[in-house]
């Protein structure tokens, strides 16, 4: 039966394929934590000059810092 024979050799290369990366994802070294400060700084950066360029958003997510630059979505400011 050709379907029996395909999925022996598919269920195979699936079990080769699992042996050779498992190896391969157990192996990583742990990250060096100097290098794990910088980027979570790098990260908090971004996410500050994010809410102070984008103060909708920043409402939006619950940032409220920077309410006092939020524009006026009124009626009225709307039709001036």
């Amino acid at each position: 039966m050709p379907t029996l024979c395909f999925r022996r050799r598919l269920a195979g290369a699936l079990l080769l394929i699992a042996t050779w990366i498992t190896p391969a994802m157990a192996a990583d070294a742990p990250a060096d934590p100097a290098v794990t400060q910088r980027l979570h700084a790098l990260f908090e950066a971004h996410w500050e000059a994010v809410m102070q360029r984008y103060p909708q958003y920043a409402t939006y997510v619950g940032d409220h810092r920077y309410g006092d630059r939020l524009e006026d979505a009124s009626p009225a400011a709307s039709a001036a």
